[in-house]
């Protein structure tokens, strides 16, 4: 867009397109914008959106922590190893 816009012509952008000569005279007289204004644009719409680009390309990064499925008896078992100072009592019986 950018080498579009620097290097063409309006008047001849809008014949290519397909614009008859009485569509690009009102278009003239309408349009505020020029070809560096054009190119300007393009250029700020550019560096957006490769900022976008890079603020979202850690949502496409694969996860790196995988998750580890563990029976009851290795839970208990690493519970256990933690928390060695804690030791089951005995329950009391009453008869």
């Amino acid at each position: 867009m950018m080498l579009t816009f620097s290097e063409m012509e309006m008047d001849t952008l809008y014949a290519r397109i397909g614009y008859t000569a009485e569509q690009i005279a009102q278009l003239q007289e309408l349009s505020p914008f020029n070809p560096a204004l054009f190119t300007l644009l393009s250029c700020a719409w550019g560096i957006m959106a490769c900022a976008y680009l890079v603020w979202v390309r850690d949502c496409f990064r694969p996860e790196k922590a995988e998750i580890e499925i563990k029976s009851y008896q290795q839970r208990k078992a690493e519970e256990e190893a933690a928390n060695p100072e804690e030791q089951p009592r005995r329950r009391m019986r009453l008869d």
